[in-house]
């Protein structure tokens, strides 16, 4: 279709624009196969760049990369954590260098895949992102977040339905605060560890506790027990997310130190979080593709039984058996 020499300069334009990213890249591909009629020789560049702008950057929310932009953007806002801190934090990323560390927001754009870790700092996953989540988008959901907040909606709205609404109201105050005043017992097959936080309990002891009794419980699993573990799922989540950020730090130091080995082991320690394994994968590939590094990753996969950055690649099978 396109010949050996043009097909790699069309490839390292869309790596440039998709930082790799998968979605994109093949969103960007399919483009560039739709229009590659109107591609001059020598112009690459710039019919890679037309496309994007035309198909993906114009219009994002209703083009041909707008169910993907879609998700990033929920991922910014609509997961759970201070969005406000969020918002602001990215604004940093697009005009300087900010540190990576264990901060819960920065953990969060993390995860939605706007930002990525590249040494000891974050950046826009790449420049599709950076056009279309940039200043002018920052401010109007900054904008929008503060009006929301402090213009909350006026009372009127909750009570249109008239006076026999209000006295509705009313009644159920009333109810609450008589129950509220009176001896009135909690129900009391509601476990202690659905309400309350035990200190000397690791999350995963309390996570595992309570999947046990809502086996046992079934269709009658107290709702404030859901609750309980939905909560222990993001703290659990938050946690390893931090993790995963200290274990891949770790490996980039030892790598840094000619210590492959070692930072293979950190890297294999890299789980549950999609993007983080995914770097971890990346960086395992890395040292491996070097002749001078191979044989120290052999090595030390030759000793783990485990490695999710491995699972799904030609490195899985160097795994201990």
């Amino acid at each position: 279709m396109f010949e050996e020499d043009r097909q790699q300069s069309l490839i390292t334009e869309i790596l440039d624009w998709t930082g790799n990213q998968p979605n994109l890249t093949q969103i960007v591909s399919n483009l560039v196969l739709a229009y590659k009629d109107i591609l001059e020789e020598g112009k690459e560049k710039e019919f890679i760049e037309q496309i994007i702008q035309k198909h993906i950057i114009e219009n994002w929310q209703t083009n041909q990369a707008s169910e993907h932009l879609t998700e990033i953007k929920k991922a910014i806002l609509e997961t759970d954590g201070n969005i406000e801190e969020r918002l602001k934090i990215y604004k940093d990323i697009l005009q300087v260098r900010i540190l990576a560390d264990n901060n819960p927001e920065k953990v969060a754009l993390l995860q939605s895949q706007l930002v990525i870790r590249k040494e000891d700092y974050l950046e826009v996953a790449n420049p599709i992102y950076k056009k279309v989540f940039n200043l002018q988008w920052f401010n109007k959901q900054l904008e929008g977040l503060i009006n929301s907040e402090s213009n909350p909606e006026p009372l009127s709205a909750y009570f249109s339905f008239g006076v026999t609404g209000i006295f509705i109201i009313l009644a159920i105050v009333f109810f609450m605060l008589k129950i509220t005043n009176s001896d009135y017992p909690l129900p009391s097959n509601i476990p202690e560890i659905c309400v309350k936080l035990i200190d000397d309990t690791s999350l995963d002891s309390q996570f595992k506790t309570l999947k046990n009794l809502e086996q046992e419980l079934g269709d009658n699993f107290p709702s404030k027990c859901k609750e309980r573990v939905a909560k222990l799922q993001q703290e659990k989540l938050t946690q390893q997310a931090t993790l995963n950020i200290e274990l891949y730090n770790k490996a980039l130091q030892q790598g840094a130190n000619n210590r492959v080995k070692d930072g293979v082991i950190y890297l294999c320690q890299i789980k549950e979080i999609v993007n983080d394994i995914e770097y971890a994968r990346n960086k395992l590939k890395d040292w491996f593709n070097d002749s001078y590094w191979r044989d120290d990753v052999l090595e030390s996969l030759g000793k783990i039984d485990n490695c999710p950055a491995t699972e799904g690649t030609d490195l899985e099978q160097y795994l201990r058996p």
